[in-house]
């Protein structure tokens, strides 16, 4: 196993990563108030960005149109 990259204290989208968990798993912690655990190439890639509160944000505005 490589080296971990600390990723603490870092915002990716709406997420600010909290703690390391293990073999590239993170806890971060959504503007929304949620935590979420993470793989951290999903947070370097920019393919996750929130606990998924986004997601049904958007969701919502699309039905109420």
């Amino acid at each position: 196993m490589g080296k971990v990259i600390d990723l603490v204290g870092r915002r990716f989208g709406r997420l600010v990563v909290l703690r390391y968990v293990c073999q590239d798993l993170w806890l971060c912690r959504c503007r929304c108030g949620q935590t979420a655990v993470v793989r951290g190439g999903n947070l370097k890639s920019a393919n996750t960005k929130s606990c998924g509160c986004w997601r049904r944000e958007q969701s919502r505005q699309m039905l109420s149109k």
